[in-house]
C-alpha cells in the first residue's frame, strides 16, 4: 500500500512542485517519515486543546521538525476537551510549531481579530528561528511542575525564541524559574516579549543580559498576566525573542567638509557611500562569524546592495538575516542618526542603541 501511495505522491509533486500539501489522516494517523518528502506540513491531532497540544508536541518534536508540525490555533471551548482556553495561551503554543489558523473570523470580536492579526505577525519576525533553529528542551511538562519551556536557537546564536506555559494553576503556587540553553556565553542579549496582553512591559523587557546568566539564572517570569480585570485568568504563558538590526557612520572617512572648494551637498554624497563601505566590510566580518547578513541602501548600489523597502527589510528580518542600513536617508543635510531613527519607525525596531566614540550629540561633524 505504502509503495503504491508513494508513486501517487511523486506523480503529484512532479506536477505541483509549489503547491504546499497538509498530510493528514484520522487525526495524526498518517505522520511518518516516509511520506514527510512529498508534504510541507503534517496534522499533528485533531485535538487543538493548547493544554494538551503542550504534551502532544513535547512528544511529536522528538521525531519531526517544527517546521512540519502543524500547529493551530482553534475556537474555544475546544471540541474534544470542551475546555476553555484564552486566545493569548492558544496562540502562544501554536507558534511553537508551524502556526495555522483552525477558527472562524466571525466568531471573534474585534480585539480578538486584532491580537490574531498581531500574533500572525509575529510569528512572521520568529518563523525562520522556530522552523530552522536548534531545539533545546528546558522543562518537560511531563514532569508536573506546573510549567513547561523550550526554546530555538540560531545556528549563529545571534537569535533566539523562548517559550513559556503554566500547565497548572492553583493559590500560592511556586514555579521553577528556567534557565535557558544553547546561548553565546560571552554574547549579550536583549530581550523583547511577542504577543503580548500586559498594561505594562514585562521588568526585563528591552534590557541586556549575557548569554551565561541567562543560561545560569535565567528570568523570573511572572505567574499570572497583568491584564484588566475582566480579562484575568489563571492561564500564563510568555514568548520571548531577540533580534539585530545596524545602522553604520562614515565618520572614519575623509568627505571634503574642510575643503572650501567642496560643495556641502557633494561632501554629503561622499558621507553616505562612505557608509555603504563600512556596512559592506562590517556585514562580512559578520558572515565570517556565522551570521547571515544583508545591506540595504535607500540608493542603487549595482549588487552590492539591496534597495531599501520596509517590506524586503521584514522579509530579510524574518530569514534570520541581520540586517544593515547604510546611506543614511539617501539625501543630503541629513544625518546617519536620522537615518537610524527613520528606518527604526519603518520595521518597527523595539530598541534603538547608539554606539560613538563622542559623549554627546552635535551639530556639526567631529
Amino acid at each position: 500500500y505504502h509503495r503504491g501511495l508513494e508513486k501517487v505522491l511523486q506523480r503529484i509533486r512532479a506536477k505541483y512542485p509549489d503547491l504546499t500539501i497538509q498530510d493528514c489522516a484520522s487525526g495524526g494517523g498518517r505522520v511518518n517519515w516516509g511520506t514527510l518528502p512529498y508534504f510541507d506540513e503534517f496534522w499533528t491531532s485533531d485535538n487543538t486543546d493548547a493544554l494538551q497540544r503542550v504534551y502532544m508536541q513535547w512528544g511529536t518534536s522528538y521525531f519531526f521538525p517544527a517546521i512540519a508540525m502543524a500547529s493551530h490555533i482553534s475556537n474555544a471551548p475546544n471540541h474534544q476537551t470542551a475546555r476553555t482556553v484564552p486566545l493569548k495561551y492558544r496562540t502562544d503554543v501554536a507558534m511553537s510549531g508551524r502556526l495555522g489558523m483552525e477558527i472562524q473570523p466571525k466568531v471573534l470580536s474585534e480585539a480578538d481579530k486584532d491580537q490574531c492579526r498581531k500574533a500572525i505577525a509575529d510569528y512572521k519576525r520568529i518563523r525562520p528561528i522556530v522552523q530552522f533553529g536548534d531545539l533545546y528542551r528546558l522543562q518537560s511538562p511531563y514532569e508536573k511542575k506546573g510549567v513547561a519551556s523550550l526554546m530555538y536557537v540560531t545556528d549563529a546564536k545571534d537569535k533566539a525564541v523562548f517559550f513559556w506555559w503554566k500547565t497548572e494553576s492553583f493559590c500560592n503556587q511556586h514555579l521553577p524559574r528556567i534557565p535557558m540553553a544553547g546561548l553565546n556565553p560571552q554574547k549579550r542579549y536583549r530581550i523583547t516579549e511577542l504577543n503580548r496582553i500586559d498594561n505594562n512591559p514585562l521588568a526585563f523587557e528591552g534590557k541586556d543580559f549575557s548569554g551565561e546568566y541567562l543560561m545560569q539564572n535565567g528570568l523570573e517570569i511572572p505567574y499570572n498576566h497583568n491584564a484588566d480585570w475582566g480579562k484575568t485568568n489563571e492561564w500564563a504563558s510568555r514568548v520571548l525573542l531577540i533580534e539585530v538590526a545596524v545602522v553604520i557612520g562614515g565618520g572614519n572617512i575623509w568627505r571634503g567638509r574642510d575643503n572650501q572648494m567642496m560643495n556641502s551637498c557633494a561632501s554629503d554624497d561622499i558621507g553616505m557611500l562612505a557608509t555603504v563601505m563600512n556596512c559592506i566590510y562590517v556585514s562580512d566580518i559578520f558572515r565570517y562569524a556565522g551570521m547571515k547578513t544583508e545591506v540595504f541602501t535607500p540608493f542603487v548600489c549595482g549588487a552590492f546592495t539591496s534597495l531599501f523597502s520596509k517590506d524586503a527589510a521584514v522579509a530579510a528580518l524574518e530569514e534570520g538575516k541581520v540586517i544593515f542600513f547604510a546611506g543614511g536617508t539617501g539625501h543630503p543635510y541629513f544625518s546617519t542618526d536620522t537615518g537610524a531613527v527613520l528606518r527604526a519607525i519603518e520595521i518597527e525596531a523595539d530598541a534603538m542603541l547608539l554606539a560613538k566614540a563622542i559623549d554627546g550629540i552635535y551639530d556639526s561633524d567631529t
